[in-house]
C-alpha cells in the first residue's frame, strides 16, 4: 500500500514539474514577414525625337555644315532626351509640299529648307532673305523676333538659319551666254525658281520654273539657257559647270536655307531641352559667321575657274539696276501681302 501511495506521489511531482517547465518555456516566435520589394525604378523617359526632311534625301546635299555642326552638338548635349533625326527628302514629301507637311506636323516636325518658300503658308517669309543682316544683327535688332511672330501664324518657328553671316550675294545667274547689261536677258529662257524669276522677267527675260534639281537636266536639253541658284557650294554639287559657261558678278539676296520647327512640336518640348537648343545654336552661329564669311569672300572657288566658267561682272548702274530688281520685287510682295507687318521687319532690317 505504502509503495502505491509513493508511486502516486511521484507521478504527480512529475507531471507538475512537466506543466512548469513547459509554462516557463518561451513561445515559438512567429516567421519575420518577407521583406518588402524594392520599389521598380521609374522607367526612363521616353526620346522626344524631331523628325527632319530636306529638299534632298542625302543629309550631305539637305544640310549645310552649319546644320551638321548644331544637330551634332544637340544630339550630344541632349544626352538621348532629344534626337533630331534627319529622315529624308523629296522622297518622303515632294519640294513643294515641304511646307504644308511641316505645318500641319506629319510626316516630319522640322524642315532644313529655304525659308521663301514658305510664303504660301506665312506672307512675310520671304523677308528673311532680304534682311542684309548676319545672324547676330537679326537677333539684335529685334527681327528674328518679329520674323517668329509672323512664321507663329503658320504654326512654326524658325531656330537657325544655315548661314549666320551677312552675306548678300547668295543667288547668282549662271547663263550659257555673254553678257554686256542685265538687258541681255530680253528673250532668253532662263532656269528658275520664285527666287530668280523677278530678276529674269524684269529684264525681259522668260522664266522656266524648275527646282534646282532639274536646273542642269533644263540647260543640258535647251530648254533653258542658263540658271539662277544659290552660290555656295551648289554649283558644284549640281554640276552647272558643265552647262552653264558664265556667272554674274553681283548676285543678290540673303541666305535662307534654314532650320525650322512646327511650333506645336517645340511647345511640347521641355523647357530646358528647348534652351539646349537655342544655347547650342547661338554658339555655333558665332562659330560659323566668320567661316561662312571667308568663304563667300574668297569666291568664286577656284574649282568655278577651272570648271571653265567665266564671270560677267556688272557695274554701276547696271549693278544697281541688276540688285534692286531682286530686292524691289520680293519687298514690294511682301508688303502687298503683309502691309502692316512687312513694313515693320523691312524698319528692323534697317532699310
Amino acid at each position: 500500500m505504502k509503495k502505491v501511495v509513493w508511486s502516486l506521489i511521484a507521478l504527480v511531482m512529475v507531471v507538475s514539474l512537466l506543466f512548469t517547465v513547459v509554462g516557463c518555456a518561451k513561445p515559438t516566435p512567429e516567421p519575420a514577414p518577407a521583406p518588402a520589394p524594392a520599389p521598380a525604378p521609374a522607367p526612363a523617359a521616353e526620346a522626344i525625337v524631331m523628325r527632319v526632311i530636306g529638299a534632298n534625301p542625302d543629309p550631305e546635299v539637305s544640310m549645310h555644315w552649319q546644320h551638321h555642326t548644331a544637330l551634332e552638338l544637340i544630339n550630344e548635349r541632349a544626352k538621348g532626351r532629344l534626337i533630331v533625326d534627319f529622315i529624308g527628302g523629296k522622297d518622303i514629301v515632294p519640294i513643294m509640299e515641304q511646307w504644308d507637311a511641316v505645318k500641319g506636323g506629319g510626316p516630319c516636325d522640322a524642315l532644313w529648307t529655304p525659308v521663301s518658300r514658305a510664303g504660301g503658308i506665312v506672307p512675310e517669309a520671304p523677308a528673311l532673305q532680304l534682311a542684309k543682316m548676319s545672324a547676330a544683327e537679326m537677333r539684335a535688332s529685334g527681327f528674328f523676333d518679329k520674323f517668329n511672330e509672323s512664321m507663329a501664324r503658320g504654326n512654326v518657328r524658325l531656330l537657325m538659319n544655315g548661314d549666320s553671316s551677312k552675306n548678300t550675294q547668295f543667288i547668282r545667274m549662271y547663263p550659257d551666254f555673254p553678257m554686256e547689261t542685265p538687258d541681255d536677258f530680253k528673250g532668253r529662257k532662263i532656269a528658275a525658281t520664285p527666287n530668280e524669276q523677278a530678276v529674269v522677267e524684269t529684264f525681259g527675260g522668260i522664266a522656266v520654273p524648275v527646282t534646282p534639281f532639274e536646273m542642269y537636266e533644263a540647260v543640258e536639253r535647251g530648254v533653258a539657257e542658263g540658271c539662277g541658284c544659290t552660290s555656295d557650294d551648289t554649283v558644284f554639287r549640281f554640276s552647272f559647270v558643265e552647262v552653264c559657261d558664265y556667272f554674274v558678278t553681283p548676285g543678290f539676296g540673303g541666305p535662307d536655307y534654314a532650320w525650322s520647327v512646327n511650333l506645336a512640336f517645340w511647345n511640347k518640348i521641355p523647357a530646358d531641352l528647348q534652351q539646349l537648343v537655342l544655347d547650342t545654336i547661338i554658339e555655333v552661329e558665332k562659330e560659323w559667321e566668320p567661316k561662312w564669311t571667308e568663304i563667300h569672300e574668297g569666291w568664286p572657288p577656284k574649282w568655278v575657274s577651272e570648271g571653265g566658267m567665266e564671270e560677267i561682272l556688272f557695274t554701276g548702274e547696271d549693278a544697281e539696276r541688276w540688285v534692286n530688281a531682286y530686292y524691289d520685287y520680293h519687298w514690294g510682295e511682301v508688303l502687298s501681302r503683309s502691309p502692316v507687318e512687312g513694313a515693320k521687319l523691312r524698319e528692323l532690317a534697317g532699310q
